[in-house]
């Protein structure tokens, strides 16, 4: 379970309603239902959000073993924030006697334009 984890989009801003994608690379098919991804908003999962969609492909072929990419997809509320914040895309890996995790930020911004 490798630490490879993108965001899309890379940034967020602020006061909007918008899609944010989570997507683990590389993951073994052995059991993709032991992943499990998740938004974070400091320690504490984010509240409000909806999934929309949980995807598995397979990775293009980087030699004999069959590994999987797994995006989930929420539709975040509109964030109010005083201060600007980071989200999070935590993914774990539930195994048997071991659990695993990796995190990516997502920061978020006031606006698309500076004064």
């Amino acid at each position: 379970f490798p630490d490879q984890l993108t965001v899309s989009p890379v940034t967020l801003v602020a006061r909007r309603d918008q899609e944010v994608a989570c997507t683990a690379h590389n993951v073994t098919p052995a059991n993709p239902e032991a992943l499990s991804l998740s938004l974070l908003l400091g320690d504490q999962e984010l509240e409000g959000v909806q999934a929309l969609d949980w995807d598995v492909e397979e990775e293009p072929q980087q030699g004999e073993d069959q590994l999987l990419r797994v995006t989930q997809r929420w539709l975040l509320p509109p964030l109010e924030t005083p201060t600007p914040l980071t989200l999070h895309c935590r993914a774990t890996m539930n195994l048997p006697g071991l659990r695993l995790s990796h995190q990516r930020a997502i920061p978020v911004l006031h606006s698309l334009t500076s004064p």
